[in-house]
């Protein structure tokens, strides 16, 4: 068997076309199972309402308040655009990215490992997506691909024999890119800071004069932070830069980590949705270090292992640790594991039969990969509801709508099924009923929550699963106060340990029969 995957080692060569469909199909099938599925999590819930809203003329941070940049709802207006409620649009955006990351990914490990250890990379890097929140469309399932594209041209500075003018211009396109991957998400900064020292660091050795270096330097830099200038100019343009500034980099800072058990419970889920990959990369790490300069791929791994780490600091340096912050980290990790995953095997011998089974240690970490997506995958289904339900209660709502909803507790995927006007700036779901969150709104939450029910929303959606740790316990009790008083239960779903509640005003003139479920 050994021998025959040298022999394929000659035959494929570096992953062209036929490497991108392989990995294309395999996004497809590791994927597929949540396609159409519109509740898979709050935040592409809420960014595809807000990509939707941009389109019909509203301002993110001024009509709809969130912490992340602007591009990333852009993405989403985009997957709007491809037509049906941008559900199934999203997710399909989000799998073609996810396998175009993949192809990068296994065009970067090509340069350290043998081409099937670069495709078996790619493969990984799919499969633990979905092992780590990332089977939809989380933020980093699109700037990982920018963040692959950078980091491809900074190997392919790194292993010219001098640093040109080609040098520098692939270095302003790294840089450019990666201003664009930040207005995506913020959290790409430290990436931006790592490839910027990378290209300063290859210019300086290559015999580049260190005046030139500097200047080179200043014009990277420039090109970093103009998407960010770029989208704060326009609010300042329209006179909305206050709120850009609180929204993208205020609030940020006046959020609370998590603490204790909770805080706890999420860095031994990250670990052990990690440490299948970790292992194989830090194992091809040391082994690269001990291995010959062959044609320069040794400062070529010496940049993915940095890579790694940087990767790795910037999880542990934001502090919140939901299993999707992860996601940054296995776009290197899945690079640094080719040399590994193309070269290990364990050997099985039985002595009385002679046999001999030999086992790539790849298919134990896609296999630990596969188990770990699935148990991820049913619990999300499980706890968060499937399309079947929702979409029979957007519909229930829809059909009798006079006024706007508000999800005080909920799935924001309502507002966009039902196409319902919207109560408040903050739609997203802990924002008013979640302590952490409630708290870097720069208002008084509790007294945009009362304006918000002396609205008088035809319907609210919730659940029962009050108290919990979260929770903001005045927002609770008043919103119980309220519903107890003007509203009646109409429908209710079992998702997890609790129920999904909606409640419609009672003066609404509404018919509710056949509601409960």
């Amino acid at each position: 068997m050994k021998d025959a995957l040298r022999r394929a080692e000659a035959a494929m060569g570096s992953p062209g076309l036929w490497g991108g469909m392989l990995l294309l199909l395999a996004a497809l099938a590791i994927r597929a199972i949540q396609f159409g599925n519109p509740v898979i999590d709050f935040d592409e819930q809420f960014y595809l309402l807000v990509g939707d809203r941009i389109l019909h003329g509203a301002v993110p941070f001024v009509d709809i308040w969130d912490r992340k940049p602007v591009g990333l709802y852009l993405i989403y207006s985009g997957a709007r655009l491809l037509g049906g409620d941008g559900v199934i649009a999203y997710q399909l955006l989000a799998t073609a990215v996810a396998a175009g990351t993949a192809w990068l990914i296994a065009r970067i490990a090509g340069r350290i490992a043998p081409a099937p250890g670069g495709i078996v990379a790619g493969l990984i890097y799919l499969i633990f997506l979905s092992a780590n929140g990332g089977d939809g469309g989380q933020a980093p399932v699109f700037y990982n691909a920018l963040t692959a594209l950078a980091g491809l041209g900074v190997v392919r500075v790194i292993e010219r024999p001098h640093f040109d003018r080609w040098s520098f211009a692939t270095g302003c396109a790294v840089m450019a890119i990666l201003g664009v991957a930040i207005q995506v998400k913020y959290t790409v900064v430290f990436e931006g800071i790592f490839f910027g020292l990378a290209l300063m660091i290859t210019a300086y050795r290559k015999g580049c004069p260190p005046v030139l270096v500097l200047g080179a330097t200043a014009i990277w830099v420039m090109l970093a932070l103009l998407p960010t200038g770029t989208a704060f100019l326009w609010y300042w343009w329209h006179g909305d830069s206050d709120a850009f500034m609180f929204a993208n980099f205020q609030s940020v800072f006046m959020r609370v980590s998590s603490t204790g058990d909770d805080l706890s419970r999420r860095v031994r889920r990250i670990l052990v949705r990690t440490v299948p990959m970790a292992l194989p990369a830090i194992a091809a790490c040391l082994y690269a270090r001990k291995a010959r300069n062959e044609n320069g791929t040794q400062d070529v791994q010496r940049f993915v292992t940095c890579w790694v780490i940087v990767a790795l600091a910037a999880v542990i340096g934001f502090g919140t640790y939901h299993n999707h912050y992860a996601l940054p980290l296995l776009l290197p990790l899945a690079i640094a594991g080719a040399h590994f995953y193309s070269r290990w095997f364990f050997t099985i011998r039985w002595p009385r039969s002679r046999r001999t089974l030999v086992i790539p240690v790849a298919a134990l970490v896609a296999l630990a990969g596969i188990l770990l997506a699935w148990h991820d995958i049913s619990r999300t289904r499980r706890y968060r509801g499937t399309a079947e339900p929702t979409y029979a209660a957007a519909n229930f709502m829809k059909s009798r709508m006079k006024g706007c909803i508000f999800v005080f507790n909920g799935d924001p995927i309502f507002y966009q099924l039902t196409q319902s006007c919207l109560p408040t700036p903050f739609v997203f779901t802990t924002l008013l009923s979640e302590t952490r969150d409630a708290e870097t709104l720069g208002i008084d939450p509790m007294q945009e929550l009362r304006r918000v029910m002396a609205s008088h929303p035809q319907f609210v959606v919730t659940h029962d699963g009050f108290p919990f740790s979260e929770a903001k316990p005045d927002a609770w009790a008043y919103m119980k106060t309220v519903l107890d008083r003007d509203y009646r239960l109409v429908r209710r779903w079992h998702t997890g340990s609790k129920y999904r509640l909606i409640y419609q005003r009672r003066d609404d003139g509404s018919d509710p029969t056949g509601a409960r479920h």
